[in-house]
């Protein structure tokens, strides 16, 4: 291994460690090792046999973006630190998840997973950057279960675009 590629490692593992606790990196780097075969870096084809071994059903465009978007240099492998860089990605959003989830709990003491969509509609198109009456009638109409009750988990996997 070159100086460089050493103190390239030096650095993600500084970086990964201070983003990360020591167990996640170690269960990330498992997690790499598994879908890797041991080798350093995952090939487009080991992680469709993977999928197909674990029975992951995706769709061929779903895996391409999903693919293309975790190798990060267009080099067709995803080496570690790009593996770290996805990974750090999706507990961001999987945390910014959360805390709408959490938010939205506040307006639904009883837990019914709903909320008054007029109180949604008052707060999203007056505050921070508005929704138009258009982008908002959108999303009512993906999201709202009866007349003026819309479920929130419907109206997150929508924002954070979920099937």
């Amino acid at each position: 291994m070159s100086k460089r590629s050493k103190q390239s490692e030096a650095h993600i593992s500084r970086m990964t460690d201070e983003a990360f606790g020591e167990d996640q990196v170690s269960e990330f780097k498992e997690a790499f090792d598994m879908l890797s075969d041991g080798s350093n870096a995952i090939t487009k084809a080991d992680l469709k046999k993977k999928f197909k071994l674990y029975g992951l059903r995706v769709s061929d465009d779903e895996f391409e973006k999903a693919y293309t978007e975790a190798d990060n240099d267009g080099d067709g492998k995803i080496m570690f630190p790009e593996f770290m860089a996805m990974m750090s990605a999706k507990m961001r959003q999987t945390s910014s998840e959360q805390k709408l989830l959490e938010a939205f709990r506040t307006f639904d003491p009883e837990g019914h997973g709903t909320i008054p969509t007029e109180e949604l509609q008052k707060v999203l198109t007056t505050l921070g950057k508005p929704l138009t009456a258009r982008e908002m009638a959108d999303l009512v109409a993906i999201t709202e279960i009866t007349p003026g009750e819309l479920r929130y988990q419907q109206f997150i996997d929508v924002l954070f675009m979920k099937k």
